[in-house]
């Protein structure tokens, strides 16, 4: 266990100071077959004197003053018996910041996570795994209308809650045939991220604080005039799988062969309609030009045969 503070001076920031308060505790125990680790941390800022009063709490977004973060690991390992091992680790975080006009809530994340493996020889091995993480983030943005002053009108605040969690799937085998001749490695991952976005606002917005899109005032002619409380699903699939069969003729010549699986597939609104101009829509965009610089979804094979000669 341990516990440590910390001083952060600044000249030109928000605040002139903010002390970090950080607590961390771990533990550990083995009994036969089966062994526990965990650990805590606990992290508290709190920010000191002010430099220049904001004209709100947070409207600078120079730094994050406030700030109480949790945080808690566990990693379970058995070993049943001398071939066959699990492993299971878990971790969650919490992190809750300053109730700020704009800028960061609230966020939060977790990940639970085992794998196997199995080792009954030498000549053979397989493992396979799998883990389920989410992302939590909680922020809160308000509509000031160019030229005035603060205090902003409550109608034009809002607040976005976006949820990410991916799963991703492994395995993988390693089997010697015959021994000092022929061999097989094979590997596959799978991965699938989600992403969901929702949004609440107070009725009587203008602008951004409305949920209307597009926001321009008046209305673009032709263009179709929606609100919205929440953006479309972003997802992506990646999978990358590999075979390699190596054949070893002697022992420094061994010819192999190999097949490597890659696919993408991309769905994201934010990009999939994006045209190289988009001023017509956003008026903050009249100087910016899309150059479609993104990772397109695309499916691979490739296959490989060669002859290694080890000197």
């Amino acid at each position: 266990m341990s516990y440590a503070e910390e001083k952060h001076n600044y000249d030109v920031r928000e605040y002139a100071d903010v002390e970090d308060h950080v607590l961390v505790a771990s533990a550990d125990y083995a009994h036969k077959w089966w062994s526990l680790h965990g650990s805590y941390t606990d992290l508290n800022r709190q920010p000191g004197a002010v430099n220049e009063p904001p004209p709100w709490d947070g409207a600078t977004q120079t730094d994050i003053t406030r700030r109480h973060r949790k945080s808690y690991n566990g990693l379970l390992t058995l070993t049943p018996s001398g071939v066959f091992a699990i492993t299971v680790t878990g971790m969650q975080q919490t992190n809750a910041f300053a109730e700020s006009v704009t800028g960061l809530l609230d966020q939060s994340a977790g990940q639970l996570g085992a794998d196997l493996t199995y080792a009954p020889s030498q000549r053979f091995s397989a493992s396979g795994g799998y883990v389920y993480e989410s992302y939590d983030f909680r922020m809160a943005a308000a509509y000031i209308p160019r030229g005035s002053n603060p205090p902003y009108l409550q109608a034009n605040y809002w607040e976005n809650a976006s949820k990410d969690r991916v799963h991703t799937l492994r395995a993988s085998v390693q089997w010697t045939l015959m021994p000092d001749k022929f061999d097989v490695d094979a590997n596959v991952d799978y991965a699938l991220p989600r992403n969901d976005s929702q949004y609440t606002f107070a009725p009587g917005g203008l602008n951004e604080g409305n949920g209307v899109f597009p926001a321009n005032a008046p209305p673009i002619p032709g263009f179709p005039v929606t609100s919205f409380t929440s953006f479309p699903r972003v997802s992506k699939n990646f999978l990358i799988a590999k075979v390699v069969l190596n054949y070893h003729l002697d022992k420094n010549l061994t010819a192999s062969a190999m097949w490597w699986k890659q696919r993408f597939d991309n769905l994201d609104w934010q990009t999939d309609s994006m045209l190289p101009y988009m001023g017509h829509v956003d008026p903050g965009a009249n100087r910016w030009f899309f150059l479609g610089a993104q990772v397109p979804s695309y499916n691979a094979d490739i296959f490989r045969v060669a002859l290694t000669y080890k000197f």
